[in-house]
């Protein structure tokens, strides 16, 4: 079957719909799609591009987060480097954006929260209107807030153990754990601050 009847046989059929069937549907032709010259038919590129996309989406959407993101990545490299990416908004190109929350989705997923803020701040800025976009970035900001908090607890119990072990020592850590432990309550007071406000503001 040729290139182009593979295209529309997957696509007459909705598959992007479903995507274990899609997936399956696209490792049975991949020899085929992975060969196709991109550089100088603006058909194929199109097609091969919508077609790698749907297909790191469709991984993405069965749960599968580790194998799904180098496909993303693959994607969007593949819009970014061709020519026609390059001369226009990535934001605006077609994929693009769906891609690039998928990634940020992903990361989230894989507890990645810095990464997954750089997309979803990104989308969020781009289309601020977009409530998809800004309730994720919101998720992802808290889940970051929440790790830090619980660093700092951990920090605190830790010290804690210490200072009740080694009983004979406490005359020196007095003065310093006196001062540490201000500044990590005061941390996660101003953290919480931070929360109640993004809360507030949502």
């Amino acid at each position: 079957m040729a290139f182009h009847e593979v295209y529309d046989s997957i696509y007459s059929k909705d598959l992007r719909n479903e995507p274990k069937k899609f997936i399956e549907a696209f490792n049975r032709n991949q020899i085929l799609i992975e060969g196709q010259n991109i550089s100088n038919d603006k058909l194929i590129y199109a097609k091969v591009t919508r077609l790698k996309s749907d297909y790191a989406l469709s991984i993405a959407q069965t749960g599968s987060y580790n194998k799904a993101l180098p496909e993303i990545e693959k994607a969007l490299s593949l819009i970014k480097e061709h020519p026609q990416g390059k001369n226009s908004k990535l934001l605006g190109t077609e994929h693009y954006a769906e891609l690039l929350f998928a990634r940020g989705v992903v990361n989230f997923r894989g507890k990645q929260y810095k990464k997954s803020i750089q997309d979803l701040g990104l989308l969020a800025s781009e289309f601020p209107e977009n409530e998809k976009y800004t309730s994720w970035l919101k998720n992802a900001n808290a889940y970051k807030l929440y790790r830090l908090e619980r660093a700092f607890y951990f920090t605190i119990v830790t010290t804690l153990f210490v200072y009740l072990l080694f009983d004979g020592i406490h005359y020196l850590l007095d003065r310093f754990l006196i001062v540490f432990f201000a500044a990590c309550l005061l941390s996660i007071v101003v953290l919480e601050i931070i929360k109640w406000r993004r809360t507030k503001t949502s």
